[in-house]
């Protein structure tokens, strides 16, 4: 009976490892998420609307964009 209860015992203690781990792994997203976040894209983003425009791209690229967005939209309402 003694045995018995040292076994469970044992099953809790890798089932609360278990948790433990995933519980590490979660912070180790939660971190890597908060990077991204307080990174400030915006440099990059008018970097490349730039180079767009340089490339004579630009108006090309906000049609086709406008046309998804269009065609995306009445798909939803439909």
């Amino acid at each position: 009976m003694l045995e018995a209860g040292l076994a469970g015992d044992d099953e809790g203690l890798g089932q609360l490892n278990m948790e433990l781990l995933h519980e590490e792994e979660l912070r180790k997203q939660w971190t890597a998420e908060n990077e991204r976040r307080r990174h400030n894209y915006l440099p990059l983003c008018m970097e490349l609307i730039r180079s767009l425009a340089k490339s004579g791209n630009l108006q090309k690229c906000t049609k086709k964009a406008t046309d998804r967005a269009a065609a995306s939209n009445t798909r939803g309402v439909a």
